[in-house]
């Protein structure tokens, strides 16, 4: 068993095996690598081949920090690999030791993993052999809601909430249409003007439209993303942007226009039914509040999520190894604040 660098003519192999995995996450896609490239990310990925086959993978973004002379290392959703197997630990120490020796070489701060496994698969004794930092406020988000598509329609509608029935139901009578792109752009014209609405109305910043059709133009020929609106009465007023993956169909960004006949569930029960037919066996809602209370600002998102009575996963969150102690504690005061004064700067740019 061996560790090396991906070659470029392997993509299709190493995806199938990120796919198939059921620690898989279209973050450590080769297509998410190439699309986080125009993001101004830098690439590696490696592979551990046992017998011929690979066992495990990781794709990790490298980028300059924008504050010191040091470089972040950043394994989303990864690595990837069977942590129920026996030789888990020894195919972890092989991805472990050898993005550290390239970390190290290259001048990193840190490398930032988070796997994409929940919090009662036994994981600390990577955290304590690896000395891993748990990260205070991690990137991607620690708690989802996913559905069970496995289960009849019977059992999926059974498994909801009441009040999202009746809104389902609602939205039925009322002739609100739901629509699925065919790899028409203007599906995702229609989607970004909802999105920026959004964004605009809760202040939360979002990708520009270039960036979109950067995503859009390397997923959707690759069948790994699909946009739904909902229509009523001639005017889109509700959409979702879906990345495919594996057996996953993921909920990744949603905007609506705020209409009386709530056509969110709607759309997202159509959803359901079209991921089941497709033969996905997980709906992830993505991320909610890992902490959450009535009157809270997310309490909303909570109740919405929740409603589809899916399972409530507790992921064990992204964790740090520290490759240069001192610039890490005063990047960790920085780092909180650094998503808003970045969306401040772009939104100054943008206006001159």
């Amino acid at each position: 068993m061996y560790v090396r660098i991906l070659k470029e003519d392997e993509n299709i192999g190493y995806n199938n095996f990120i796919a198939e995995s059921r620690f898989s996450s279209i973050y450590q896609s080769f297509e998410w690598g190439i699309v986080k490239q125009y993001d101004h990310w830098e690439v590696i990925r490696l592979i551990v081949i046992d017998s011929g086959q690979i066992v495990g993978g990781l794709s990790c973004l490298c980028k300059k920090s924008p504050f010191f002379a040091k470089r972040i290392f950043y394994i989303p959703r990864g690595p990837v690999l069977d942590y129920f197997a026996e030789n888990a630990p020894d195919i972890f120490k092989l991805l472990f030791l050898k993005i550290r020796e390239i970390a190290r070489r290259e001048g990193a701060l840190y490398i930032r993993i988070s796997p994409d496994i929940s919090k009662n698969i036994h994981f600390n004794d990577y955290i304590s052999k690896y000395n891993l930092h748990r990260v205070r406020y991690p990137i991607l988000h620690t708690t989802t809601y996913r559905l069970d598509l496995t289960k009849s329609e019977e059992q999926l509608l059974n498994s909801m909430e009441s009040r999202v029935k009746y809104d389902i139901r609602k939205a039925q009578r009322e002739n609100v249409e739901i629509l699925s792109d065919d790899g028409n752009e203007e599906y995702l014209k229609d989607f970004y003007n909802l999105l920026y609405q959004v964004a605009e109305r809760n202040k939360f910043p979002i990708y520009s439209y270039e960036m979109m059709q950067n995503i859009w133009n390397i997923l959707s020929p690759n069948g790994m993303c699909k946009i739904f609106l909902a229509r009523s009465q001639g005017k889109i007023i509700s959409g979702a942007f879906l990345f495919l993956f594996g057996d996953k169909c993921i909920y990744q960004w949603g905007g609506s226009v705020r209409a009386k006949n709530n056509p969110n569930q709607l759309l997202h029960w159509e959803i359901i039914r079209w991921a089941k037919s497709n033969g996905f066996s997980i709906y992830d809602l993505q991320g909610i509040p890992e902490n959450v209370k009535k009157g809270d600002e997310l309490w909303g998102i909570y109740l919405f999520k929740r409603g589809f009575g899916g399972d409530r996963i507790q992921l064990i969150g992204e964790y740090d190894y520290i490759l240069s102690p001192i610039l890490y504690k005063i990047w960790q005061v920085i780092e909180p604040k650094y998503p808003a004064v970045k969306n401040c700067l772009s939104k100054i740019k943008k206006r001159k």
